[in-house]
């Protein structure tokens, strides 16, 4: 988690200009990297699977 809270930190740093959309691209990028996980799990579930 604390790597996530510094990756968030230095984003609102750069967006100081846009400040209103700057929680929406965070929540954005979260999310997409949520579905990541989720899809590689999955993935990896699969193989599993597959192999016994």
């Amino acid at each position: 988690m604390a790597s996530l809270k510094e990756e968030l930190g230095t984003g609102a740093r750069h967006r100081r200009r846009h400040r209103k959309h700057a929680r929406g691209d965070v929540e954005k990028r979260a999310l997409a990297i949520i579905t990541e996980l989720q899809a590689g799990f999955e993935v990896v579930r699969l193989d599993r699977s597959e192999q016994g």
